[in-house]
């Protein structure tokens, strides 16, 4: 849910909600306007399909939002992999080899090797999100960013902890 200074609200259904037999999948993309901004969202695998991302460019879309819970999980692709629980509970006496954890192919490496792209094959701005820390037995690796219509990442995080970016973006 989106909601505007005014109160007035945006709802998006995630399209590929397969984690939970309880959650209703979505079946459209919906443009709302931000602040003169034509926006959309994409929740978390969403953002995967590069056929989504090109739907909300053919409604002009112009930002796009993309809050996601990913990254050191279970797929050992492209040098994905879980992060060690123990490394997340050490990060205060070893916060290094966390950090190395959350750059490298379990997280900053594995997700800058797709997701600007959309950016770029779409000519909007997108705004990634994403959990830092333990998710159940799992260690979510933060990684926020922030994407011109270029594809360049113009702010994000490198924080081990939670954190918040922010850019100036113009149209």
């Amino acid at each position: 849910i989106a909601v505007r200074p005014d109160g007035t609200f945006s709802k998006y259904h995630k399209i590929h909600a397969f984690e939970n037999s309880f959650v209703s999948q979505g079946n459209s993309f919906h443009i709302f306007d931000l602040y003169g901004w034509k926006c959309g969202t994409l929740i978390c695998y969403d953002n995967n399909l590069p056929e989504n991302p090109r739907m909300y460019m053919l409604k002009g879309c112009e930002l796009l939002f993309s809050p996601h819970q990913t990254g050191a999980f279970d797929i050992e692709v492209a040098g994905m992999g879980r992060i060690d629980v123990k490394l997340w509970n050490n990060r205060k006496k070893n916060p290094d080899a966390l950090y190395r954890e959350f750059q490298g192919p379990k997280g900053r490496e594995w997700l800058v090797k797709w997701f600007p792209s959309r950016s770029y094959d779409n000519g909007f701005y997108s705004v990634f999100t994403n959990g830092v820390g333990l998710d159940h037995d799992e260690v979510r690796t933060g990684n926020a960013m922030i994407i011109d219509p270029n594809g360049v990442i113009i702010s994000d995080s490198k924080s081990i902890e939670t954190d918040v970016i922010y850019a100036d973006i113009t149209k």
